[in-house]
């Protein structure tokens, strides 16, 4: 029998807290916080979007993040210029090339050419990319370092851990819009979801965020309400 003074609990092999680092994080979130706006007309076009981001992310062998980082520019454009889109399906497929075009320019060490983008029913001239990447860049202030759930999950001591919350993210963000929650809201959601032990509720949901230092300062109602959108969706997926 293993002596019990050496086990560990499941959920204090979560992330090794990094005091200054982690409040840069914070800091640098609250840089990409805006007003709420009701970005319903996105709803039913964004699955579609999500499906072709990942479709391109395993064809060219992309990493999780540069996935993750064009769908944010996605939701925070369309989150600001909602009616730039309505309705017009290759404008909403153009911006999403230039979306990823943008992601692959920050995220990964080899470029790739404006036209092996190409989506499914349309075919986009690289210039007139490049003048919806000018315009994505304009609308998000040339802000495009992101602060991503995986700078929190980067610090997860237990690595199991780790890629068991990046999948639960994966499953979930078809439903899961980047503006409505914080990067560090997703990622304390995905490692509390990410255990195997009961479902929480927002009272035990608050403690567990509360025995974690660089959690105590997050919004417990955000937070909750990400891990429940994640349970749920999971559940519905089995």
């Amino acid at each position: 029998m293993a002596d019990s003074s050496f086990m560990v609990s499941p959920f204090s092999v979560t992330l090794e807290t990094d005091d200054e680092y982690i409040g840069s994080l914070l800091r640098r979130e609250s840089c990409f916080l805006h007003p709420k706006l009701d970005s319903s007309s996105m709803e039913s076009a964004r699955p579609d979007v999500v499906r072709w981001i990942m479709k391109m992310k395993a064809f060219f062998g992309l990493c999780s993040r540069t996935a993750y980082v064009a769908l944010s520019y996605f939701d925070h454009f369309t989150h600001r210029t909602i009616d730039l889109t309505k309705g017009k399906r290759w404008k909403i497929q153009l911006l999403s090339v230039a979306c990823l075009s943008l992601a692959v320019k920050m995220e990964e060490r080899r470029g790739l050419s404006l036209t092996e983008f190409q989506t499914e029913n349309y075919w986009f001239d690289g210039k007139v990319v490049q003048r919806m990447e000018l315009l994505v860049l304009s609308t998000l202030e040339w802000r495009m370092s992101r602060v991503t759930p995986f700078s929190y999950l980067n610090h997860c001591s237990s690595k199991a851990m780790g890629w068991k919350a990046i999948e639960l993210i994966f499953e979930n963000i078809e439903a899961m819009n980047l503006v409505a929650y914080r990067a560090s809201s997703i990622a304390a959601a995905s490692i509390l979801a990410a255990q195997d032990n009961e479902r929480l509720t927002q009272k035990s949901l608050k403690s567990k965020m509360s025995s974690v230092p660089w959690m105590r300062s997050l919004n417990s109602d955000e937070v909750f309400s990400c891990y429940i959108m994640m349970i749920q969706e999971s559940q519905e997926k089995k």
